[in-house]
């Protein structure tokens, strides 16, 4: 458990700078998002499941149509 010990502060720090982001997500703010994500993804696999589908991304720049 001792030799984790820098990775569950790294891993905590991810978080918490994903959470901000999320928090405020908006379409300008989306590359932020996916840069961030891509990286924790090659440090931390599990950060992975985070990384936007292409699907998902498409949905955000949906614009509703109005009549």
């Amino acid at each position: 458990m001792q030799r984790h010990r820098d990775k569950a502060d790294r891993i905590e720090n991810i978080v918490f700078d994903l959470a901000t982001r999320l928090h405020i997500l908006r379409r300008d703010g989306l590359t932020d998002h996916l840069f961030t994500t891509t990286l924790a993804c090659k440090e931390f696999s599990e950060f992975c499941q985070l990384v936007p589908s292409e699907q998902e991304i498409k949905t955000l720049f949906v614009v509703p149509y109005e009549e």
